[in-house]
């Protein structure tokens, strides 16, 4: 019991430490969703999106830059065996980026932040009904785009120099634009919708992420 309790008042000091000034350090982020598995996921940065994460350490060694590339694309297409017929077509295309600033409040092994970041999202939906050849398929189109701003503070802990767990909450303003177009076989003419939403939020997102230094 007695070596138990030096073990962790050991790791508590360590953890306590100040630690090496992290000056132009890189690292990469993912999702942590718990134990199991090691737990890693693809980094979200707190949006509905998954993507490429990346921490940059700024010279002054406690600023950050914390940039996500989101990008993705799919085309699924039905193969039919019937001469002359196409079969359905659906394919879609998200991109987008997300950039935070994060201020780091002190220098030890667990560091509370704050910071400040803007992201923009775009996604596009395209489906084509199947069709004979000697026809023109309809056609729907769905486009979306968001933009938010939001504020951060959370909290890092660095278990080692180049290995750490954070969670954080924000505070968000966001908005998003949709247009829906659909088109019946061979009109020149497309139908067309469009919305408009925006609003604040509050929350953590279930922020929790794993950053692994490269330094």
């Amino acid at each position: 019991m007695k070596k138990v309790f030096v073990c962790l008042l050991v790791l508590c000091v360590s953890m306590l430490a100040a630690q090496d000034m992290r000056t132009l350090d890189k690292g990469l982020l993912f999702g942590f969703s718990g134990l199991s598995n090691l737990g890693l996921a693809s980094y979200s940065g707190g949006s509905t999106y998954s993507g490429i994460g990346a921490k940059i350490f700024m010279k002054s060694g406690n600023a950050a830059i914390r940039p996500m590339l989101v990008f993705g694309t799919s085309k699924e297409e039905d193969v039919s065996s019937v001469q002359d017929y196409v079969g359905p077509v659906e394919s879609s295309t998200t991109y987008g980026v997300l950039v935070d600033y994060i201020k780091h409040l002190n220098k030890s092994n667990i560091t509370p932040f704050v910071g400040a970041g803007a992201g923009y999202v775009s996604m596009k939906q395209k489906e084509e009904s199947g069709h004979m050849k000697s026809s023109e398929p309809d056609i729907q189109e769905r486009n979306a785009t968001g933009f938010q701003v939001r504020g951060i503070i959370g909290v890092e802990i660095f278990v080692k120099k180049n290995f750490s767990i954070s969670g954080e909450y924000h505070l968000g303003y966001g908005k998003q634009s949709r247009e829906n177009k659909s088109k019946s076989g061979s009109a020149t003419e497309w139908t067309k919708s469009e919305s408009k939403a925006s609003g604040i939020s509050l929350g953590s997102s279930g922020l929790l992420t794993v950053a692994i230094y490269l330094n």
